[in-house]
């Protein structure tokens, strides 16, 4: 009986041990979290909660690391003419740093920068257009990847630009700026000229420089009048079958230098998403480069994007947080989804202060971005707006072509 006694005791004393211990630790966690909700409580006082979820978020991430798990994207590079300018001709410098030349994007920048792909104007001067010197033009993108075949790639889909940055490689995107390229004397009908271009590998289309055409009028043609003002019910858009065949033909349609008028033509007929490839908001910066806010609901209607430049007059500003005012923005009135980067680098004499070296300072521009932006939102506006839109493009095109 004694020891059945004793046993008992002993149980109960353990029980009463187990107990404690629970009580022990509960209160421990009580306390830890009381801590940790004092803590959240000062911390959303003195910085907001909106600021303290954000900076939870981002905390893993940084430039680097983003930009190699998600494909940055620049819209718009004159490149070609870059390399026909200020390096002669010779497509073998782009392989080298060509900085102390003057251009901004050669391999090694592009590298630094973590750069997946760049859509490489074909650009030939209002004036002094002619399709053989365009198709010359497209023949320096092409000759790039030749020369560099490990590295770059051209690509004709946005899968093409999801693989070579998956394999470390550069995408090329090959675009024609202006179709007043394809209006010269040997009066080839512009449509025969689109056709070509395509096959040519072309993939993005700008409807016009600083020139009007027949198909389209521009924001800057200051020494054209204009074919229509858009104040009369006449239009921008004077073929709109032309229009129709580039979203047949599975090409992005981009509206930087496009006319009120036609941009806002363009953005009601166009069966397919379209870009202003580099162009910022012309609410923060009246340049008439710049997309007006009565834009701004239709390029969301469309599913389209704007696409930032780094040049400091589109910006009214000359620093990065310049570019990022403009984001904000238009994250703001259109949404995250409808917004991308078009530096128009090699295009203009510098970039905004540091942006001016080129596409090797891409991850500053992450990096300040990351400072408003969640990463999965930073990712959307670097180069998954672009692709997203480019797959739409490509889904609404001809089953015929």
């Amino acid at each position: 009986m004694a020891s059945n006694a004793n046993g008992a005791s002993n149980h109960a004393q353990k029980n009463a041990l187990a107990r404690t211990k629970r009580w022990w630790w509960f209160g421990l966690l009580t306390k830890s979290v009381f801590v940790t909700c004092v803590a959240v409580y000062v911390a959303t006082e003195l910085t907001g909660l909106d600021a303290l979820i954000h900076t939870w978020r981002r905390l893993p991430y940084s430039a680097h690391h983003l930009l190699a798990t998600y494909p940055l994207v620049d819209a718009h590079a004159d490149v070609p003419m870059a390399i026909a300018e200020k390096l002669a001709g010779d497509v073998s410098k782009f392989k080298l740093n060509t900085s102390a030349l003057g251009t901004h994007v050669d391999m090694p920048r592009m590298r630094a920068g973590r750069v997946a792909s760049m859509v490489m104007a074909a650009y030939v001067p209002c004036g002094n257009a002619s399709i053989k010197e365009t198709h010359a033009m497209m023949q320096l993108v092409r000759d790039i990847a030749d020369a560099d075949d490990e590295n770059v790639v051209i690509a004709k889909t946005a899968s093409d630009v999801r693989l070579a940055h998956a394999t470390r490689r550069v995408a090329l995107v090959m675009g024609v700026e202006g179709l007043h390229a394809f209006e010269d004397e040997t009066r080839t009908p512009v449509e025969e000229s689109i056709r070509n271009a395509r096959r040519l590998g072309a993939r993005v289309i700008t409807l016009n420089h600083n020139c009007h055409t027949a198909v389209t009028d521009s924001c800057c043609a200051d020494a054209q009048p204009a074919k229509s003002d858009g104040g009369d019910g006449s239009r921008g858009l004077h073929r709109p079958e032309v229009l129709l065949l580039l979203n047949d033909l599975g090409l992005v349609v981009d509206l930087s230098h496009a006319s009120v008028a036609a941009a806002a033509d363009v953005l009601r007929l166009s069966r397919a998403p379209v870009i202003f490839s580099h162009s910022g908001a012309y609410e923060l910066c009246e340049h008439p480069r710049n997309v007006p806010s009565n834009l701004l609901p239709l390029v969301r209607a469309n599913g389209g994007l704007v696409m930032v430049p780094f040049h400091p007059p589109f910006l009214c500003g000359d620093s990065v947080l310049a570019v990022v005012e403009h984001i904000s923005f238009l994250a703001r009135h259109l949404g995250i989804r409808h917004v991308g980067l078009g530096s128009d680098y090699d295009g203009i004499p510098k970039g905004v202060r540091g942006l001016h070296t080129g596409v090797d300072a891409y991850p500053v521009l992450v990096d300040a971005l990351l400072e408003r932006f969640s990463p999965s939102d930073v990712a959307l506006v670097i180069g998954g707006n672009f692709l997203r839109v480019w797959d739409n493009v490509l889904r609404q095109a001809s089953t015929a072509v």
